[in-house]
């Protein structure tokens, strides 16, 4: 069995300039290999420049995200027809649909639904439906009965978390570890089930308006999760530029 360090990102959702401070903060740390826990589309203006960043680094799993399937749906539908919901998410995916070439498209379809290696299985939203929150405990333990391996990723939901289950004779033990901290290292005790979540590079959604991402330790059974600080005033402008909704821009300040 290789061991190894792997770089964990997740709903980039077109924000290119989150996505390349945190490959720079990245850049500073170790790591083999790379997973995309999906989204690599909706909410804001660079979607070409994002597909191919992310094709850049050659993935050893790329998950679909249900955004990544409402743009799949839109390019099938006719190539950037409109929706006729006027959502903001359905405006961004038609201007997504339009922008993004053949290329971008054709790697979008290759993405996976669930991904299973010898350690860890990968989704974009939980185990018990494609595109289900698995925002709480609740779910997690839901999800638990399906895992096949001892450590879940999954994303979704933009909030970096683990639920960790830890047998004791027969019983189960449960907790909920968060990652709020700039850098913050969690151990995998000896004989658990964790369901991970990395957080968003893109559109953190816990109150911290820091991009996330995380690398695992297979050595050293360690989650570091990352807080990553972006110019979001940048971003801003790049939506007002692009003709997008300003609300989009307004929620990266307050982290939701």
């Amino acid at each position: 069995m290789t061991f190894m360090r792997t770089l964990v990102l997740s709903d980039i959702h077109a924000n290119i300039v989150a996505f390349e401070a945190v490959l720079r903060h990245a850049s500073q740390r170790r790591w083999d290999d790379v997973i995309f826990l999906g989204d690599i589309v909706g909410y804001y203006p660079a979607p070409e420049q994002s597909v191919t960043l992310l094709r850049d680094l050659n993935p050893k799993v790329t998950i679909l995200g249900n955004h990544d399937a409402l743009l799949l749906s839109e390019v099938g539908r006719r190539g950037g027809s409109d929706f006729r919901s006027r959502s903001v998410v359905a405006e961004v995916i038609s201007k997504h649909a339009r922008a993004l070439s053949e290329e971008g498209v054709a790697y979008i379809n290759s993405f996976q639904g669930h991904a299973l290696s010898e350690r860890w299985e990968a989704v974009h939203g939980a185990l018990t439906d494609q595109w289900t929150y698995l925002s709480d405990l609740l779910k997690a333990q839901r999800n638990h009965p399906k895992m096949q391996r001892d450590l879940l990723l999954f994303g979704h939901t933009h909030v970096p978390v683990a639920y960790v289950c830890a047998k004791v004779g027969s019983r189960e033990m449960w907790r909920t570890v968060s990652f709020q901290n700039e850098g913050s290292v969690y151990r995998i005790p000896p004989n658990a089930q964790v369901l991970f979540n990395p957080g968003s590079v893109g559109q953190p959604r816990d109150g911290v308006p820091l991009a996330s991402y995380a690398i695992i330790d297979d050595t050293a059974r360690t989650l570091e999760v990352f807080r990553v600080e972006f110019d979001i005033v940048k971003v801003q402008r790049q939506l007002r530029e692009a003709g997008y909704n300003e609300s989009l821009g307004t929620r990266l300040e307050l982290g939701h």
